[in-house]
Formats: structure tokens, C-alpha cells, sequence
């Protein structure tokens, strides 16, 4: 009983921490920003409810429940699990950073805009959700590949990776936003997507130390390359069409918002099921179940 108390508490903190990356990471974003001026932290806090819902939605409800299977298992079984969890991730999360890039002025229109958020704060959000999609696919495999260590029993290691993830997100990213844009004169909202893009790079550090930590337990992780490279043609593919759609319907910008967003999530899946993507072909058969 107390050994496995004493085991509970050690690796309590490194969870905690390691867990946290994300949430501290976006912190600092919000104390830099501060330095920006007020429209800038309403538009991070903005830009962050919509980048922190496929993080929660996918990445933290998939490493979830893989948890406790992966707790009781072989190595060769966290090989298959993690093969399954990560293409999972990789099939919804990538999508979701293409298009908070490509039709997330609509989305945002379409949420916020209205009363005193006029139409340049949408441009502001969408320029800072920009940059937090370069590392929103790194830190939601991430959190699955943070599973699989503490499955392991090995909870300082996502540890170390995650205080690299802050270290740059701190470092690279007061250095982006306040000295370097006061010597090359470039705006507040452009120093805000420095930061936020500072954050992204330093998720995918934090994900590349996760998959050699783990690649030296249990063999080479199976990242799923390219299922992720398929998943960003597609995506691109479908964010050019729902931008060309949210500038070409006329009416009212939550009609401009939901059209752009149908016609990326139609055009998203159909491609990915005409390339036989089991994940498609499981994900269109969840939705034909419900209907029926």
C-alpha cells in the first residue's frame, strides 16, 4: 500500500507540470501580450478558446483513455495502440490547424464579431489562431506520446521535454514580440502571432524529445507520417474552397461562417474517403449509425 503511495506522489508533480505545458505555455503568451496592450490579450484569450477545443476535444480524450490500456500492456501492444491513437489524432488535428489558417476569419466573424469586436479584431484573432496552429498537431500527438511514458512508468521524461516546450516559448517569444519588433518596426498583432508561432515551434520540439524519449523503451514510435501528409493536401484542398466560399455567399457573416466551414468538412472528408482512409470510413459510418 505505501510503495504504491510513494509512487503516486513521485511522479504526481512531473504529471502535473507535464500536462500543463500547454496551459503555462499559453500563460506566458497572455504576460507577453500584456505588453502589446489591452486588444491584443482580449484577442489572444479569443484566439485561444478556439485553439485550446481540438486539444481538449482529440488530444486530451484519446491519450485519456489510452492511458489505462496502455498501463497493462506490452511493448508491442503500446506499439499498436499508439499506431491507432496517433493516426486518429493526426486525421482530426490536422484538418483543425489547416483550417483555423485558411477560413478562420469566417469562423471567428462568425463567434465574435459584433458591438464593440468590430472587423479588425477578427483579423487581429485570426492572425494570432494563425500562428497557434503551426504547433496544435505536435501538441496533440504529444499528449498521447506523454501517455504512453507514464505508461511506462518513466513520468520525468515528459517532464524535461516539456520544460524545453516553455523554455522556447518564453525565451523565443518575448524576444519576437517586444525587442525585435520595436528594432524592425513591425505591428502589435504581427508581434502577437510571433508568439503564439514561437509556441507552435516549441511544440514541436517538445514532440520530437517525446518520440526519441520513447523510441529508446519501446522501439521507434509509429508516427504516421504519411496519413499526416495526406490529411494536409486534403485540408488544403478544402481551405481553399471554404475561403472561396466565405468570400463569394452573400448574406450574413454566421451564414458565411457555417458555409465555409460545410464545404471544408465535405470536401475534407470526401477526398480522405475516396483515398480510403479507415478513419474516414469509421468516422461517416458514426454518422450513418446516428441516423439511422
Amino acid at each position: 500500500g505505501n510503495s504504491y503511495v510513494k509512487e503516486t506522489l513521485r511522479a504526481f508533480v512531473p504529471i502535473v507540470l507535464s500536462r500543463g505545458s500547454v496551459q503555462i505555455s499559453a500563460f506566458i503568451d497572455q504576460s507577453i501580450a500584456s505588453s502589446l496592450g489591452e486588444s491584443i490579450v482580449a484577442g489572444m484569450s479569443n484566439a485561444q478558446t478556439l485553439y485550446l477545443l481540438p486539444i481538449s476535444l482529440f488530444g486530451m480524450s484519446i491519450s485519456a483513455s489510452e492511458l489505462p490500456e496502455m498501463s497493462e500492456s506490452t511493448n508491442d501492444e503500446i506499439h499498436k495502440r499508439l499506431r491507432v491513437a496517433l493516426r486518429r489524432v493526426v486525421f482530426l488535428v490536422v484538418p483543425s490547424a489547416v483550417a483555423f489558417v485558411a477560413i478562420g476569419g469566417p469562423m471567428i466573424a462568425m463567434l465574435f464579431q459584433g458591438g464593440r469586436f468590430g472587423a479588425h479584431d477578427t483579423i487581429v484573432v485570426w492572425l494570432i489562431l494563425s500562428g497557434s496552429a503551426i504547433g496544435l498537431s505536435a501538441g496533440t500527438q504529444g499528449r498521447v506520446l506523454n501517455s504512453a511514458l507514464y505508461a511506462i512508468k518513466k513520468p520525468r521524461l515528459p517532464l524535461y521535454a516539456a520544460l524545453v516546450r516553455i523554455a522556447i516559448t518564453g525565451g523565443a517569444g518575448y524576444l519576437l514580440a517586444i525587442p525585435l519588433r520595436h528594432t524592425f518596426h513591425y505591428s502589435e498583432a504581427w508581434g502577437a502571432f510571433a508568439l503564439t508561432a514561437s509556441a507552435g515551434v516549441g511544440a514541436w520540439v517538445e514532440f520530437l524529445l517525446l518520440d526519441r524519449m520513447l523510441g529508446r523503451h519501446i522501439g521507434k514510435v509509429p508516427v504516421p507520417g504519411k496519413l499526416g501528409l495526406g490529411c494536409l493536401a486534403a485540408a488544403a484542398l478544402a481551405g481553399a474552397a471554404g475561403f472561396g466560399v466565405a468570400h463569394l455567399v452573400a448574406g450574413h457573416r454566421i451564414v458565411r461562417g457555417i458555409a465555409s466551414i460545410a464545404v471544408f468538412g465535405a470536401i475534407y472528408l470526401g477526398v480522405m474517403s475516396a483515398a480510403r482512409v479507415p478513419e474516414a470510413a469509421s468516422l461517416l459510418g458514426r454518422f450513418g449509425r446516428r441516423r439511422a
